[in-house]
């Protein structure tokens, strides 16, 4: 799989990770199950690995955490969140600098990790990041209990502050062929040396959606979640039915493929809770993207400069 830059960290990453979050973070979904996928995904090249503590209310780091027992590399970028819980199945949120530590310090338990490879503050309003949570965040990594810092927002003036804040390394956002809009956005963060992260590359998959397919908890699970999104997400999901029309493709993997010619990201990330997708998806990397009418433009053009190595691995 194709490396990625990671901002002006010096680091480079997989151009695909696996998000650790949703259904896979249930804890109705099988934990055997959970962890194939995320062994299978690390001998196919991925080297991002994204969860949080409001996944399954702290699931999904513990999953993760035993999915990479005895398997944690140097080379893996494993990214969590701080400032949202769940209580109560309610979201809460607490950017004050007793929870932040607090929720590392639960973090680095679930993953059985002594030091975060990556920390992005969860939801965190541009007027919540102030001097003292900064402070925090520096602290957090003077200690060596976290490396590198960032924030996970779909609010772009929340992104945009945190773009001028030297300490923070790392962006993610909402960007998808749901979202097309979000290229200038996603230019304009890298265009400050921050590594940028796309978040629900699958655009939620919700132009692949079909109710005739109800067959497990999971399926109903996912159709409940897209009950979420605004009536204008469903009109450009219709409209993104062409997806599903490309002979030789099914929809999302050839919504990855697209979200990949944006040369400013430095990963695209996927959840999925079947083997069959996930080997499709990370398949999608190395296929050329077809023409496909209806399809919203991506920017095209090279990625930036990707790492020499590129990891090849066989099918388990």
């Amino acid at each position: 799989m194709n490396r990625r830059p990671l901002g002006r960290t010096g680091r480079h990453c997989s151009e695909l990770g696996f998000g650790c979050a949703s259904w896979w973070a249930q804890p109705r979904f099988s934990e055997r199950e959970a962890i194939a996928l995320v062994h299978a995904a690390m001998e196919r090249g991925v080297e991002v690995f994204d969860t949080g503590p409001s996944y399954g209310d702290g699931c999904g780091e513990q999953r993760l955490g035993r999915a990479l027992q005895g398997r944690a590399r140097d080379d893996l970028l494993v990214i969590t969140k701080a400032g949202t819980e769940i209580r109560g199945g309610r979201p809460l949120k607490d950017f004050s600098p007793r929870a932040i530590r607090d929720s590392v310090e639960r973090s680095r338990r679930r993953l059985g990790l002594d030091r975060l490879p990556a920390l992005l503050l969860h939801g965190c309003p541009a007027e919540r990041m102030d001097a003292e949570l900064i402070d925090c965040l520096a602290t957090l990594r003077a200690e060596g209990k976290v490396d590198l810092l960032g924030l996970n927002s779909f609010d772009a003036v929340a992104l945009r502050h945190a773009a001028r804040q030297p300490l923070l390394d790392l962006l993610m956002l909402d960007y998808s062929v749901l979202r097309p809009e979000r290229a200038a956005l996603v230019d304009e963060l890298a265009g400050a040396g921050k590594a940028v992260i796309a978040a629900a590359g699958l655009g939620r998959a919700l132009y692949a959606l079909d109710w005739t397919r109800l067959r497990r908890p999971r399926d109903l699970w996912y159709w409940l979640r897209a009950l979420g999104p605004s009536r204008a997400d469903w009109q450009r999901a219709r409209a993104l039915r062409c997806l599903g029309k490309v002979p030789g493709w099914n929809g999302p993997p050839l919504a990855l493929r697209w979200a990949l010619q944006q040369p400013r990201l430095s990963c695209v990330l996927f959840n999925t809770t079947r083997m069959q997708h996930l080997v499709e998806n990370l398949d999608a990397a190395r296929r050329d993207m077809p023409l496909v009418p209806g399809l919203p433009r991506a920017k095209p053009g090279p990625v930036q400069q990707a790492s020499a190595r590129q990891v090849h691995h066989a099918d388990p």
